[in-house]
């Protein structure tokens, strides 16, 4: 009697069937011999993935006993500090890199100039009376919004409010707050909200503002969208058995089947590299092809922030200069699997 799964029940039987044919010796040879070289080659890449990750873990290890501190460093603690000392923007300041400090990131990184940019969303326009763009930092299950607000008219404006809307599972944690900006005045403003999925959400709102006490009615200037970025919230991971994945793909009732068409990608292995990039996933199966191979089908898998999986099955084939085939996106909840889509098809249009 076989056990296992009704997929690995399949298998042996085929593989009975194949073997018992030995009137077809090309099948049969194919069939094993292929069969055996194909695993041999799969140990292997496995056995070299294995001993580049040990080898770069010894790296990061050694790094991190050989650095040194003076021993008469000042050691500085934050609690100890008068609060009437510090700003709130500066306590914020300090606790953010505190966590940044513990998750592992990259300080470097995290500050460069050019990922800061293009951070920086446009809100109002150059010749509205009140010019606005944000900063969007996301901190795990917080977004982080630095707002630059300056005042474009001759005028004093008062009772400056910015105020949000939030769409999907976000929620703002801050009261909007007044404030008065004199002719050509700029202000910065520091509001946060938070995330509670993984999911399309999107902020959007107005800035309302008094240019005389005596006026009745107030000035408004709308705020253009800010999208969140699904890839905020995922990252790829390899923990994850192929049963596991197999259980998941079953289980997970909510599908995204999207068209994949390349034709500036000539090369199969290269073009699942570039849609693991795109996505923030991790390949689970091996890429290692027969150079006159066709056709690869591998299981992309991340996880997110909040403990949920993210599965994609990505077949792909090769005709000529063109690269087709399709992938299908599956999640546990609806908007996850939309929002997955919608980034894998804005990826998708700058390599076609």
């Amino acid at each position: 009697r076989v056990h296992g799964d009704q997929g690995t029940q399949e298998r042996i039987s085929f593989c009975l069937r194949v073997i018992n044919e030995e009137d077809n010796e090309a099948l049969v040879n194919a069939f094993v011999q292929q069969s055996k070289q194909s695993l041999q080659n799969f140990y292997k890449n496995l056995h070299a993935q294995q001993k580049a990750k040990a080898l770069e873990a010894q790296k990061d290890g050694e790094s991190s006993r050989t650095h040194k501190v003076q021993i008469d460093e000042t050691i500085k603690f934050r609690q100890l500090k008068a609060r009437g000392y510090l700003s709130q923007l500066d306590i914020e300041d300090e606790e953010f890199s505190d966590v940044k400090r513990a998750t592992g990131k990259n300080k470097g990184e995290e500050n460069s100039f050019e990922k800061r940019i293009n951070r920086v969303v446009q809100l109002t326009g150059i010749s509205d009376s009140i010019y606005a763009e944000a900063f969007v930092l996301v901190n795990q299950y917080d977004i982080i919004l630095e707002f630059l607000v300056v005042n474009r008219t001759k005028e004093t404006v008062q009772n400056l409010t910015i105020e949000l809307q939030t769409v999907g599972d976000i929620k703002v944690c801050e009261r909007p707050q007044s404030y008065t900006l004199g002719p050509g005045q700029s202000k910065q403003i520091k509001t946060s909200v938070k995330v509670s999925s993984t999911e399309m959400g999107s902020i959007s709102g107005a800035i309302t503002y008094d240019t005389s006490p005596s006026q009745d009615d107030r000035n408004c200037v709308c705020l253009n969208d800010i999208q969140i970025n699904v890839l905020d919230y995922i990252y790829p991971s390899t923990e994850c058995s192929e049963e596991e994945y197999l259980e998941m793909w079953s289980e997970y009732e909510w599908e995204n089947k999207l068209i994949i068409c390349s034709s500036k990608i000539f090369e199969l292995n290269e073009l699942i590299d570039t849609i693991c990039k795109f996505m923030n996933m991790s390949c689970l199966t091996s890429k290692a092809i027969d150079s006159n191979s066709s056709f690869l089908s591998v299981n992309l898998y991340a996880k997110t922030v909040f403990g949920e999986s993210a599965l994609m099955n990505v077949s792909v084939y090769k005709q000529g200069s063109q690269i087709t085939g399709d992938a299908r996106v599956r999640s546990k909840t609806q908007g996850m699997a939309i929002a997955l889509g919608n980034q894998f098809v804005s990826s998708m249009d700058t390599i076609k």
